[in-house]
C-alpha cells in the first residue's frame, strides 16, 4: 500500500545539496569530474556519511562534487527541474530554494546566466507538477562576492527571487562582514535569511539579528542560552528558525 505524503511548505533547501546520485554521476561523466564512486547507491551512502559527521565544515566538503557538475546552463536547468519534481513527489506545494550563483561560474557563466538557467528549470517543474518554486540568492559568507550576489538578487526580484541568504562556514565569518549587502536586500524589499547558530554559537545569532534577518537558517544554538537576551528577542519578534 502506497501512502501519499502530506502537503507541506519548504523554506530551507539547498539546490546543490539535493541532487539525485544518478544525475551527479551522469553530469560528472560529461565534464570529466572524478567522484568517490560511480555506483548510485554507494554515492548516496557517501553523501549521507558526510552529513552524519555533524561537523559543518566537513559536511560542506561534500558540496565540492555537486557544485563541480553544475557549471553549465544545461546542467543547472536539469538539476533545478529535477529538484522541483522530487519535492512535488514529496508533497511539497511551495518551496524556497537557495543557492549561490557565485559558485557556478567556473566555466565562464555570469550570475545572470546561472539564475536564468535555474529559473528555466523551476518553471518547467512548475508546469509539470503544479509546485510553486521561488529562489533565495545566497552569498558565501567566507567570500568577497556578497555585493555582486545581492545586486543579482535585486535584478531578479520580479523573476522568482524572493530573498537573500548568507551561507558557508559560520565560525569566524559573522554576518556583519556583509552588512552592506544585507542592507541592499532589505532596502529592495527582499526577505533576508541568514545561516546562524548552526556552526557557531549564540553570538552569531545575535549578529544576524542585528543585521536585520527575518529568518534564521537553523539557529539551534539558541538552546545554549534560552533565557538570554538574543533568544528572547528572537521569540518576541517572531523571527522564524528554519529547522
Amino acid at each position: 500500500m502506497t501512502t501519499t505524503p502530506p502537503p507541506s511548505i519548504l523554506l530551507h533547501d539547498h539546490l546543490d545539496g539535493g541532487l539525485r546520485p544518478t544525475t551527479v554521476i551522469e553530469l560528472a561523466a560529461e565534464v570529466g569530474h572524478g567522484l568517490p564512486t560511480t555506483d548510485p547507491d554507494e554515492l548516496a551512502r557517501w553523501f549521507q556519511q558526510g552529513a552524519d559527521q555533524r561537523d559543518l565544515v566537513t559536511y560542506l566538503d561534500t558540496f565540492v562534487h555537486t557544485i563541480a557538475v553544475m557549471q553549465t546552463p544545461a546542467a543547472l536547468e536539469r538539476v533545478a527541474r529535477e529538484c522541483g519534481h522530487d519535492l512535488a513527489a514529496d508533497g511539497v506545494l511551495y518551496a524556497e530554494i537557495r543557492f549561490a550563483p557565485e559558485l557556478h561560474r567556473e566555466r565562464g557563466l555570469g550570475m545572470d546566466d546561472v539564475l536564468s538557467a535555474v529559473t528555466a528549470g523551476f518553471a518547467q517543474a512548475e508546469q509539470d507538477t503544479g509546485i510553486v518554486l521561488r529562489t533565495l540568492v545566497t552569498a558565501m559568507r567566507n567570500g568577497p562576492h556578497s555585493d555582486e550576489a545581492v545586486d543579482a538578487a535585486v535584478r531578479w526580484k520580479d523573476r522568482g527571487v524572493v530573498g537573500f541568504d548568507l551561507a558557508g562556514p559560520e565560525a569566524g565569518f559573522p554576518p556583519s562582514r556583509h552588512r552592506a549587502a544585507i542592507d541592499v536586500a532589505l532596502a529592495a524589499g527582499l526577505g533576508v535569511t541568514i545561516h546562524a547558530g548552526e556552526g557557531d554559537g549564540v553570538d552569531s545569532v545575535a549578529d544576524a539579528v542585528v543585521c536585520g534577518a527575518h529568518r534564521l537558517g537553523h539557529g539551534v544554538r539558541l538552546v545554549e542560552d534560552l533565557d538570554g537576551e538574543t533568544a528572547q528577542h528572537v521569540l518576541q519578534e517572531r523571527i522564524a528558525l528554519e529547522v
